[in-house]
């Protein structure tokens, strides 16, 4: 059945709501978390009144619920924060995201890791298509690193990395162990200025990365299928107006565990970085 107000499914209304009730909880889990950094504050305080002579009083019910803060609240953001991703995670499984077999194409189903150089074929073969990221290999010796980065430079992409003057950009490395066949992967975001007419300009120099890793896990409704765009000045057929990582993140984790390889730690919580 549909909802003929969202056009979405049953199912998916369900998804929407479980993804909405994880997300509630992540934020109650950082709340936890903030409660935790004033517990050990107290306790901090706590200490220095109780073990060096200070003249000044320090109550003990303060003592107490500062200890009690400190140690149940990380406890509790713990617990919470598992539950929510998790549940995040398995709302992200249990969608179809259109889009997807368009750029990976036909997948494998290997129960060990395949061997590397299937893999990087595979991986190289998503810049083939007609999307606005390409995905390149690079090899030391025995070491493999796969990047993933958009094409910012491209006029007829950076419509949708654009806001205003400033153009969003992205990267991500993988590096592969080939002995082990897993795999860690690190994100590198930094914008750029359009130099000259808005819709025609140079991009400046990015001045510096940021690392760190995006989580779409809960939010991925689709990704960007090959094809999606094609007017030249970039206006899409989906009504889409940005570009966000879980486009090229989807893909590049789908063929690599397809292949067999695994993240370093193979956890829930690492599952869903991939997204």
């Amino acid at each position: 059945m549909t909802d003929p107000t969202t056009g979405a499914t049953a199912d998916e209304e369900e998804l929407n709501r479980r993804a909405t009730n994880a997300r509630y909880r992540v934020h109650g889990a950082l709340a936890l978390f903030i409660f935790a950094i004033g517990g050990w504050i107290g306790a901090f305080f706590t200490a220095i009144f109780y073990f060096f002579p200070i003249d000044d009083h320090w109550p003990v019910w303060l003592a107490i619920v500062t200890g009690v803060l400190s140690i149940a609240c990380p406890l509790g953001a713990w617990w919470v924060m598992r539950g929510a991703v998790r549940d995040l995670l398995a709302v992200q499984q249990a969608r179809e995201l259109p889009g997807l077999r368009s750029v990976t194409g036909d997948l494998p189903l290997w129960d060990v890791a395949a061997p590397v150089d299937d893999l990087v074929e595979h991986l190289e073969s998503l810049s083939e298509n007609d999307v606005p990221y390409v995905v390149y290999a690079e090899r030391s010796g025995r070491a493999v690193r796969i990047t993933a980065q958009w094409l910012s430079e491209e006029l007829r992409w950076r419509t949708f990395m654009q806001r205003g003057r400033a153009v969003r950009r992205w990267r991500m490395v993988v590096t592969l162990n080939v002995d082990r066949g897993t795999y860690t992967f690190t994100e590198y975001q930094a914008s750029s200025q359009i130099v000259g007419d808005l819709a025609r300009g140079t991009l400046s120099g990015v001045k510096s990365w940021s690392r760190g890793k995006t989580m779409g896990a809960g939010h991925v409704t689709q990704v960007w299928a090959a094809g999606q765009v094609t007017s030249p000045e970039g206006r899409g057929m989906h009504g889409r107006i940005a570009l966000t990582p879980a486009d090229a993140k989807v893909p590049v984790f789908t063929i690599l565990r397809a292949y067999g390889w695994r993240p370093k730690r193979d956890t829930t919580f690492a599952r869903a970085w991939e997204f």
